[in-house]
Parts: structure tokens; sequence; C-alpha cells
């Protein structure tokens, strides 16, 4: 079967681009032909004066740093200068995948005739101040066609997202053209009926990245140790003054070097590549996250770990998968004491055996939809 799977917009985010390679693969295993639908936020209005005063920055950088710098705004141009280092893997491992699309217009004109399914998923696609228009994640691009309609591990991020009384509107309707839809967190199920959505709902599903195994990762992966080895590695999406107490605290209690990257959504220096951020997980001796797939990680490559809880961008999903493995005392929320002595023996052997009971589940769900 001819598979599109749409997902968050790729934003040199390392959990984006692999659950999404996850999914990929597993679909791919399952022997059908899946296809990356490159859905891309709105292209930024920018005024004269800022399109002015970008190509005078760029022509005294290229004349004071004798290096060339680009004169003409464009995002794209920016987004794909900072995650130079991550393409050789997307290149590789996601693909095929669409030319950029927009918007709905131009979803329905690529994409009419190409597939027999659609997947959204995973993550927070579900989360509308997240995507470009919520609307496209629930499919309208694809009304009046003969498809088939899933959402798997579809996540709203919160237990109270951020949707206007016509988003939610629209998509109930939407939401109920869907052939099965499984949801990624239990507070999902709350929303979906807090909204009067009817919707053939079948549950909660793992994450697509832990679909696979430690091994699976491995195969991509260098030999090759990591800077991180026997170090904490901490990776941080917003660093603050709660982080670097903990940072420090954990460091001093652990008698370990730190090791790591934080904020990065911040400035334009490229990233280190998809295949170093796995290593630095695989390789530490503890880890230090407020990251999601920072988390999910350390879980799989079986790493003594802390997540500290950023719930500006979401903290039901933290909760809702350390709750069902068994590890919710690896949360650090405001104010708690860290002993990190205490902290550093987890039960490795009952987290598999949970992890293999709900990977089962979810592997059923696409089964069972992709038959």
């Amino acid at each position: 079967m001819r598979i599109g799977i749409l997902t968050l917009p790729f934003n040199n985010n390392y959990g984006g681009y692999l659950q999404a390679y996850a999914l990929m693969t597993v679909i791919r295993q399952l022997g059908h032909e899946p296809t990356m639908i490159m859905r891309r936020h709105d292209k930024p209005k920018v005024s004269c004066s800022f399109k002015i005063k970008y190509a005078l920055k760029g022509i005294v950088k290229t004349v004071l740093c004798c290096k060339k710098h680009p004169i003409l705004y464009d995002v794209e141009a920016e987004f794909r200068h900072k995650g130079k280092n991550m393409l050789k893997f997307v290149n590789q491992y996601i693909a095929p995948e669409t030319p950029y699309l927009y918007s709905k217009e131009e979803l329905c004109k690529y994409c009419e005739g190409k597939f027999d399914a659609y997947i959204v998923g995973s993550d927070q696609v579900w989360r509308a101040i997240y995507v470009p228009d919520i609307k496209n994640y629930f499919l309208d691009f694809t009304e009046g066609w003969n498809v088939k309609r899933i959402a798997y591990a579809a996540s709203f991020g919160t237990d109270k997202p951020e949707y206007s009384d016509e988003q939610i509107k629209h998509c109930k309707k939407l939401i109920g053209l869907f052939d099965a839809v499984s949801l990624r967190e239990e507070s999902g199920l709350s929303v979906v009926s807090t909204f009067g959505w009817k919707a053939n709902v079948e549950g909660v599903v793992l994450d697509p990245t832990m679909l696979l195994a430690a091994e699976d990762y491995q195969k991509v992966l260098p030999l090759k140790a990591s800077e991180s080895k026997g170090k904490i590695f901490y990776y941080v999406l917003d660093r603050n003054d709660r982080i670097n107490a903990i940072l420090s605290e954990v460091s001093q209690n652990l008698d370990k070097e730190l090791y790591g990257i934080s904020d990065i959504q911040k400035g334009n220096e490229p990233l280190i590549s998809i295949e170093e951020w796995l290593t630095d997980i695989r390789d530490a001796e503890f880890v230090i996250t407020d990251s999601f797939h920072g988390m999910v990680f350390s879980i799989i490559f079986h790493k003594p770990f802390l997540v500290v809880v950023n719930k500006n961008r979401g903290a039901d999903r933290f909760t809702n998968l350390l709750s069902m493995l068994g590890l919710l005392d690896r949360m650090v929320v405001e104010g708690a004491n860290i002993d990190v002595k205490m902290k550093t023996s987890i039960d490795w052997p009952n987290v598999d055996s949970k992890i293999i009971h709900l990977k089962t589940k979810s592997m059923n769900f696409l089964k069972q939809q992709l038959q």
C-alpha cells in the first residue's frame, strides 16, 4: 500500500526526525511504501526594512569574516544551514519525501491520487499552536477522496489544547472521517471527549521511536565512542537557572563531568548530527533532559536519567509514558529534592517487559489498520 505520512514540520529537532524515521522503518517492515509529506510552516512575511538590514548584515559578515554569508533572506536556507549536519541522515533514511508544500491547495494538488492511505503522526501533530494549519493535520485536503485515514500516536501535547471554537467545530467533522485513531497519551482521550468529537478511537500506543529496539538504532550509529562517555550528558531545550542548579547538583553528587547541548532553537550555528546526538545518549553515564525524546532514548539505551518537566512544551507526554513504565520517580518537578544516588538504579528488565507489552499492542494497531 502507498502511504503518505504527515507529521510536524521538520524544525531541526532530533526527536522529530527520529520518530519519523522509526515510523517509516516500521511501515516498510510491514511491506508498505511510505512517503513523508513535507508540509512546511507558511513562509513568513517580512518587511522591506528587515530585508535591507539582513542584506547589510550579510555583506558586513562576508567582508569582515571573509566567509560567504547569505544576502537575501530565505527562511528555508536558514533552516538548512542550521541543520546541515542532520541532512545526511534525513536524506538517507527519511525518504522518499514530497516537495515542500505550504498550503491546503498545494497538498491537494500534489497528493491527489498518489496514496492509498494517510497516517497522521506521531508527536504533537494535534497541538494547534505547533502546526501551520490544524485542519491539514486532520486531513482536510483529502475530503471526498477514497483513501484510508489513520492517526498513529497523535498527541495534543497537553490536556488543555489551544483550539478556538471554530477549530473544534471543523476538526470534529474531520476526525469523524478517520478509519482509526490512536493517541500517544491518555489525556488525549479526555480531550476528544471534552471537545465532543465522535471518532473511532482505539486507545493509546507507543511513540514510534519505541517500536524499534536499541539494536535497530545501533545499526546506523558509529562504533566510535562519543565525547559523552563516562560523563553526564544533558540535552536541554530551555536552559534556565533551575536547570543549571539541577545540573550542578547531579554533577557534584555523582562526581562526574557535565557534557551536552542546550537551547538548540537559538542562534544559527549548525547543530551536531543525528548520529552524534544518539551516540551522546548511548555512551553517557547519566542523562539529564527536558526533552520528551531525550527521555525516550535514555530509556531505549538503558541510561539512568532525570527528566525535568517542561510545562510550556507539554507535561502530559512525560507523565503518561513514565507512569506506564513505572518510572515516575525519574521526573523532577518544581521544588523536588534530587537524591541522585537513589535514582541511579533502574529495574530495566521490568521496564523492558512493559515496553514489550505496549509495543505488541501498538504494532497490532498498525498491522490491523494497514491490512
